[in-house]
């Protein structure tokens, strides 16, 4: 369920969905429990930038829940090319990220967001999404 009112989607794949939170100010993403190709993978993320840029927000709120652990393929993409480019690009700057379950799927996340606070990232993880909202709607615009 989610925290507040949600914008219709703006885009939707087998990855997973995004919706608008405009109330919040952020991007609410969720991950799909489906496997993934890479194609669908970048589309998904690229569809995120392009929202941040539309609306000039900074902040996404990530349920990962049921996402499938990320391969190493998608882990080097998302450090190297897309998350410099939405940083720099878009305005991405704050990421609340609602743990997965999957144990392997956690320790991907974790490779993420450790990684991408070296490159001035402000990532948080929670267990619950009411937590994730709360932090990131106290984060700056």
């Amino acid at each position: 369920m989610s925290v507040a009112p949600l914008l219709p989607i703006y885009f939707e794949n087998g990855a997973g969905r995004i919706l608008e939170n405009a109330s919040g100010r952020y991007l609410y993403l969720k991950w799909s429990a489906n496997e993934r190709d890479t194609e669908t993978f970048r589309a998904l993320l690229n569809h995120v930038a392009r929202a941040l840029v539309r609306h000039k927000w900074s902040k996404v709120l990530a349920i990962q829940q049921v996402m499938q652990p990320l391969n190493e393929e998608e882990l080097n993409w998302m450090l190297q090319e897309w998350l410099p480019h939405a940083m720099h690009e878009a305005g991405y700057r704050h990421g609340a990220i609602v743990l997965p379950h999957q144990v392997d799927a956690r320790l991907t996340t974790s490779q993420l967001t450790n990684k991408a606070q070296q490159q001035a990232m402000n990532y948080q993880t929670f267990e619950e999404e009411t937590e994730a909202a709360t932090w990131l709607m106290h984060q700056p615009d």
